[in-house]
């Protein structure tokens, strides 16, 4: 249901979001709060092509899920947030959370996506930090 709720072109401004919102509010009674967290799900899912084909084929994951993955994008830093390899690499990560490995098996709570999103924050995080040049380390030569 949500999927047909998106725009078709991005919303800028606040105006024309102010409008969506209200028109999306007539026709399925979700609060703006809900139609931005939604909405802001989906378009995380967009950007993670193994996930949403797995949640296409499955329907394994909720909107509540979804948020969850949302919300903890979100936290990360904007830089990180337009890295395509971050999103490559959060892409896998959840791939791999999702993946069950013994019959039966739940699906994650809230708190275990959360945790793998943070971990792949991380971790794109301490592979771009700047590395000490190991040329640089003792006395210099003259």
């Amino acid at each position: 249901m949500w999927r047909s709720c998106q725009p078709e072109v991005e919303v800028r401004d606040g105006a024309d979001w102010t409008a969506l919102s209200a028109e999306l509010y007539s026709k399925i009674g979700a609060t703006k709060h809900q139609i931005t967290q939604n909405l802001d799900a989906l378009a995380v899912l967009d950007r993670l092509p193994q996930l949403k084909a797995l949640v296409e084929e499955t329907f394994l994951l909720g909107m509540n899920h979804l948020c969850t993955i949302e919300r903890a994008v979100s936290s990360a830093a904007l830089a990180l947030q337009a890295d395509h390899y971050f999103w490559k690499a959060l892409d896998e990560d959840l791939i791999h959370r999702f993946t069950p490995t013994r019959a039966h098996q739940l699906l994650p709570s809230s708190s275990a996506i959360k945790d793998t999103v943070m971990s792949t924050i991380r971790s794109v995080e301490e592979l771009a930090a700047p590395q000490d040049d190991p040329w640089s380390e003792g006395t210099p030569v003259g």
